[in-house]
């Protein structure tokens, strides 16, 4: 399995189990993740030259997974 189809992948994870039952709010965990500081977070994958080798599961991407890998338990 490639990065691309973890991306699409966990996508599809978080459709199926973050939706909210108000559509106005939209998805719990992109609530979530709007407050994280992507900037800063970008900023240090630049720094660190985190994403030197990527082709398509950036940093970014795999943060995402690892904090809904632990808020899903």
């Amino acid at each position: 399995m490639g990065g691309e189809d973890f991306a699409h992948l966990f996508e599809d994870l978080i459709f199926l189990f973050c939706k909210t039952s108000y559509p106005e709010l939209g998805y719990v965990f992109t609530q979530l993740v709007d407050f994280l500081p992507r900037k800063n977070f970008e900023w240090l994958v630049k720094k660190y030259d985190g994403n030197k080798y990527v082709k398509s599961f950036t940093c970014w991407n795999h943060l995402l997974v690892l904090l809904y890998g632990q808020l899903s338990n």
